[in-house]
């Protein structure tokens, strides 16, 4: 006997979604003007540094939804951070230096746009705690942006800004035939 389980709100999101999702087909997330692509994505989870980030174990080449989701949300928040607060090169290269002994191997074998993630974060939360950034300017300007999530992965919650799984429960995780 064959069960086939299909998220009802998978097909929701392809209904709901239109035809501009056509012209962002390569494109996970974006936030003005700067866009995370499919390749880019698919790499940062992939990595070794990727999976340690999120504390993923490979699962069948599948990265779970909520670690995702994660992904997209530090890359939306913190790209909108440095849109605000431009952060200084030097902490840049500080916080890569310090991810590059916690990490090793895995922080040189990684992609540069998760390199790229990880630094730039780090930069912003060292600066957050000593109070550089105006963290209420920083939160008006992402709420007032133009954020794209493709509805593959999620939704953008402005409340709480982070990517939000589609409807009010978490989906499925696996299509399931048995």
């Amino acid at each position: 006997m064959r069960r086939l389980l299909i998220a009802p709100l998978a097909l929701l999101a392809v209904g709901s979604a239109g035809c501009s999702t056509f012209s962002r087909n390569d494109t996970v997330a974006s936030i003005g003007d700067a866009e995370l692509t499919r390749d880019d994505f698919e790499d940062m989870v992939d990595s070794d540094l990727g999976r340690q980030l999120v504390n993923e174990l490979e699962n069948d080449d599948r990265v779970a939804g909520d670690a995702a989701r994660q992904v997209i949300t530090a890359w939306i928040v913190s790209t909108g951070v440095a849109d605000v607060s431009p952060i200084d090169p030097a902490e840049l290269e500080a916080a890569g230096s310090q991810a590059e002994q916690s990490f090793g191997a895995a922080w040189t074998d990684a992609p540069e746009p998760l390199r790229e993630l990880v630094r730039l974060n780090s930069a912003i939360g060292t600066l957050n705690q000593s109070g550089v950034i105006d963290t209420e300017a920083v939160r008006t300007s992402i709420i007032a942006a133009d954020v794209y999530v493709d509805p593959r992965y999620g939704r953008w919650d402005v409340a709480s800004l982070s990517v939000e799984p589609l409807g009010g429960a978490p989906p499925p995780t696996d299509l399931i035939v048995s």
